[in-house]
C-alpha cells in the first residue's frame, strides 16, 4: 500500500498537468479597443511655382482602430499655411478629408512648414505633415524693406527711393492705385524701363508735423497671380525739443548721494539755450552743461543736467520735490520743463523680520552704495 504522502504528490503532479494543458488550449487574451490614425500622406512638395500660384493638397485621414478616432487640433509652423480641420470623432474604418492651403502671394521663396494634428491615437498622439517647396517671387523690393524714413525733423526735405524689377515672364504694368492718401509725403512712380522696371519715390513736403506715419502704398500690377504690389512707408518727424527721463526717482533708505543725469535734446532747425535750472529743495543740487560729442566726433545738440539727490532721511517726507527747467525756445511749450522726484521705499527697508535671509531689493536707481547698512541682529 502506497504511504499517505506519496498520493498526495501524484495527485498534485496530476492537476498542475491538467491546469497547464487547460491555459495552452485557452485562446489569448485580445488588447483593448484603441483608435489608429492613417494619412494618405505626410509629405506634400509643391514643387516649383510663382509667387501668387493656388496652392492645395488634399490628405485623406481615416480611422484604422477599433475605437472612435478624435482630432483635437489642427496647427500649423505659420500663417502662410492654413489646413482644414478633417471630421471628428471618426468612427472605425471610417474616413474624412482635409485641405493644406500654401499662400504664395505672401511668402516666396523656401517652403518648408510643418501642419500638425493633434489626437487622442496613443501610439500617434502628434501627427505632423510636412509641406516643402519653393515659390519664385513675381517681383523684386530693392530695399525689401520699402519707402523707410526713420527720424526725421520738422524741416526735413528728403527722399526714398524703391527699384521695383520684373521676375515674371509677363510684362509687369505698374499703376499707383487711386485714392490713397499718403499725408505729408509725395508719391511719384517712374517708368524705368516698360514692363520691367520701376522707380517708386517718396518726398518729403515740409514743415512736417510731429507725429508718426505709416501707410502702405498699393500698386496695381495688371496680373492675375499678383494683382497689388504693396510698398511699406514710414516716417517719425520727432519734435524739436525733448526731455529725458520725464522723473526721477529718490529712494527713502539712501545713505550717501545719487547723482542722475537728465539730457535735454533739441533739433538741429530748432537751436535753443537753457536760461535756467533748478530744484525745489536746497538739498538737490543740479548742473547743467552742453553735451559731449558723439563718438564720431560730432556735436550733439543737447543740453546734459546732472541732478545730485542727497540722503532720503535728509528730505522731509511731506516734501514735494523736483527739477526746473526754462529755454529760450520760441515756442511756449518748450519753454518750461518740470521733472518731478518721487520718494520711494525700497523693499530692504522693510523691518528684519519681514525679509528672508540673503534677499535683496531696493527702489528704482538705487545702488550697491546707497543701500543701507542692514540692521544689527537682536540677541
Amino acid at each position: 500500500m502506497p504511504r499517505p504522502w506519496k498520493t498526495y504528490l501524484v495527485a498534485l503532479a496530476s492537476l498542475s498537468l491538467f491546469g497547464s494543458a487547460a491555459a495552452q488550449d485557452q485562446p489569448p487574451a485580445e488588447p483593448p479597443p484603441a483608435p489608429r490614425i492613417e494619412l494618405s500622406t505626410q509629405e506634400w512638395n509643391f514643387g516649383v511655382a510663382w509667387q501668387g500660384q493656388p496652392l492645395k493638397q488634399e490628405i485623406t485621414v481615416k480611422n484604422a482602430g477599433t475605437a472612435p478616432l478624435e482630432i483635437s487640433e489642427v496647427s500649423s509652423s505659420c500663417g502662410c499655411t492654413v489646413p482644414t480641420k478633417p471630421k471628428s470623432p471618426l468612427a472605425p474604418g471610417e474616413s474624412s478629408t482635409m485641405t493644406i492651403s500654401y499662400e504664395s502671394a505672401k511668402r516666396p521663396g523656401q517652403a518648408n512648414q510643418t501642419v500638425t494634428l493633434i489626437t487622442n491615437d496613443p501610439a500617434q498622439p502628434r501627427v505632423p505633415i510636412k509641406l516643402t517647396g519653393e515659390v519664385k517671387p513675381v517681383y523684386d523690393l530693392d530695399p525689401k524693406e520699402g519707402l523707410i524714413f526713420g527720424q526725421l525733423t520738422q524741416s526735413s526735405n528728403e527722399a526714398r527711393t524703391v527699384k521695383i524689377a520684373n521676375k515674371y515672364t509677363a510684362p509687369l504694368h505698374l499703376q499707383l492705385k487711386e485714392g490713397q492718401d499718403f499725408g505729408p509725403f509725395g508719391i511719384q512712380l517712374k517708368d524705368v524701363e516698360p514692363g520691367q522696371r520701376y522707380a517708386l519715390s517718396a518726398t518729403t513736403k515740409p514743415p512736417l508735423k510731429v507725429d508718426r506715419f505709416q501707410a502702405i502704398v498699393l500698386l496695381t500690377t495688371g496680373l492675375e497671380l499678383v494683382p497689388e504690389i504693396r510698398v511699406p512707408l514710414y516716417g517719425f518727424v520727432q519734435p524739436p525739443v525733448s526731455l529725458r527721463p520725464t522723473k526721477l526717482f529718490l529712494p527713502k533708505n539712501s545713505v550717501s548721494d545719487i547723482k542722475r543725469v537728465l539730457q535735454l535734446s533739441y533739433t538741429p532747425d530748432y537751436p535753443l539755450e537753457l536760461t535756467t535750472v533748478k530744484a525745489t529743495h536746497d538739498a538737490i543740487k543740479v548742473a547743467a552743461q552742453k553735451a559731449l560729442p558723439g563718438p564720431d566726433g560730432k556735436p550733439v545738440d543737447a543740453y546734459q543736467i546732472t541732478v545730485t539727490l542727497p540722503p532720503g532721511e535728509m528730505i522731509p517726507e511731506d516734501a514735494e520735490l523736483a527739477i526746473e527747467i526754462t529755454t529760450n525756445a520760441k515756442d511756449p511749450q518748450y519753454q518750461r520743463f518740470v521733472v518731478p522726484v518721487q520718494i520711494v521705499v525700497s523693499p530692504s527697508a522693510r523691518p528684519a523680520a519681514a525679509t528672508s535671509p540673503g534677499a535683496s531689493g531696493g527702489s528704482p536707481g538705487e545702488t550697491a552704495a546707497t543701500k543701507p547698512t542692514p540692521p544689527a541682529a537682536r540677541p
